[in-house]
C-alpha cells in the first residue's frame, strides 16, 4: 500500500471520528432539552453562572488532560454553552411587546422576544424597514399608532433625543397600565424628560442593555430602572429578562449614570485617545506600527474600530452623562501623574 492510499485511509478515519463527534453532540442537546423542562416545572431561568463556570472549568481541565490546548477547550465549549443556552430560551409569562426602531438594538431585541415565545410587533416611522425587520423574524408589523393601542409593553429602541417625543406621541394611545421602555446609555436627564409628558396611568421602566448589536446577549447584563411602576411590571420584566438568559442589574438612574461614568466614558474615552495618539506617533516617528502588534494591541484595535463605528453613540454618552467631564477629569489627572511617575525613572 502506498502512502497516498493510506492518506486516504485516515481521512476515512477523520470523517467516522467527526460524524461521531456530531452524533455526542445531538445527544448532549437531548440532555440539554429534558433539563430545560426540568427547568420550566421549576420556575428556573436558563442562565446560571456558576454552573456555566463550573463546566467551562471542569471542561478545561479535561482537555488538558487528553493533551487538548487550554483555548481549544474553551472556544469548542463557549460554542456549545451559547447553543445550549438558546435551546433552553423560554418565558413562563408572556406578553405582547411592540419594538420601535429597526436598527441593530432593535433586531436584536425582536430577535430575543421572539425567540423566547413572544408576540412581538415592530414598527417605527419607516414602515418599510420595520416590515422587513418583522419579515426577518416572522413576527408582525404595524403603523405606530395601532401598536400603541394593543401592546402591553412598549419599547423605544431609538435614539435618546426621539424618546420624549415618541412618549408624548404614543403613550396616551396605550391601554391603562400599559409599561413603556427606552433602552438609551444616559438616564438621568431622559427620565426627567419623559416623566414630563407621561401619562398617569402608563408605568415606565427604563432599561439598558450592556451590550451591542453585534453579540449572541446569552448570559450578557441589563440594567433595570423601575421609574414609575408598582409591583406588577418590575416583578415581571425580571422575570421575563431572566428567563431569557440575562442577568439583571437593578438600579437608580442616579447610580446607573454615575456606573456608566466608569465603564462607558472612562473606557471610550481612554480609547478614543488611544486610537489617535497611536496615529499621530506612528507619525511623527516614521514606523507603520501594524507590522510590530502583539496580540493584546490587536484586541484593544478590534474595540477601537467599533468605537469609530458607533461615534455618534459615543458622542452622546460624552456629551449627555452628568459624571462625563469628572470621568475625563480624572482620567487626564491620572495620566499626568503616571506620566511624572514615569519620567523620574
Amino acid at each position: 500500500m502506498n502512502l497516498y492510499d493510506k492518506l486516504k485511509i485516515k481521512r476515512r478515519e477523520l470523517d467516522k471520528i467527526d460524524r461521531e463527534l456530531l452524533e455526542l453532540l445531538r445527544k448532549r442537546f437531548e440532555v440539554v432539552q429534558e433539563i430545560t423542562d426540568m427547568k420550566k416545572m421549576l420556575g428556573l431561568p436558563v442562565y446560571d453562572k456558576s454552573r456555566e463556570e463550573e463546566v467551562k472549568i471542569t471542561r478545561e481541565i479535561w482537555g488538558l488532560e487528553l493533551g487538548i490546548p487550554k483555548e481549544l477547550t474553551e472556544k469548542l465549549f463557549e460554542l456549545i454553552l451559547d447553543e445550549s443556552k438558546k435551546a433552553q430560551l423560554y418565558s413562563p409569562e408572556k406578553v405582547y411587546v411592540g419594538i420601535y426602531g429597526y436598527g441593530g438594538m432593535a433586531e436584536q431585541l425582536v430577535k430575543i422576544f421572539s425567540r423566547a415565545g413572544h408576540r412581538v410587533v415592530v414598527t417605527g416611522r419607516n414602515l418599510e424597514k420595520a416590515k422587513a425587520l418583522a419579515k426577518r423574524y416572522k413576527v408582525e408589523w404595524g403603523e405606530p399608532e395601532e401598536v400603541a393601542k394593543k401592546v402591553e409593553w412598549l419599547i423605544l429602541a431609538v435614539p435618546p433625543e426621539a424618546v420624549p417625543e415618541l412618549v408624548r406621541k404614543l403613550a396616551p394611545l396605550m391601554r391603562s397600565g400599559a409599561l413603556i421602555s427606552d433602552i438609551s446609555s444616559v438616564k438621568k436627564d431622559l427620565i426627567e424628560k419623559v416623566l414630563e409628558v407621561l401619562p398617569e396611568y402608563i408605568e415606565y421602566i427604563s432599561l439598558h442593555p450592556l451590550f451591542g448589536p453585534e453579540v449572541e446577549p446569552l448570559g450578557e447584563s441589563i440594567v433595570v430602572i423601575p421609574v414609575k411602576s408598582y409591583d406588577y411590571w418590575p416583578r415581571l420584566v425580571e422575570n421575563i429578562l431572566a428567563s431569557m438568559g440575562f442577568e439583571i442589574i437593578t438600579a437608580t438612574p442616579e447610580e446607573h449614570d454615575k456606573a456608566m461614568a466608569v465603564t462607558q466614558v472612562l473606557h471610550h474615552f481612554a480609547l478614543t485617545a488611544l486610537d489617535e495618539a497611536a496615529q499621530k506617533l506612528s507619525e511623527e516617528l516614521g514606523v507603520d506600527y501594524a507590522k510590530f502588534m502583539t496580540r493584546s494591541f490587536k484586541n484593544t484595535l478590534k474595540t477601537v474600530r467599533r468605537i469609530r463605528e458607533l461615534s455618534d453613540v459615543i458622542n452622546e454618552i460624552q456629551t449627555k452623562n452628568p459624571y462625563a467631564g469628572k470621568a475625563r477629569e480624572e482620567f487626564i489627572t491620572t495620566a499626568k501623574r503616571l506620566d511624572q511617575k514615569w519620567k523620574k525613572k
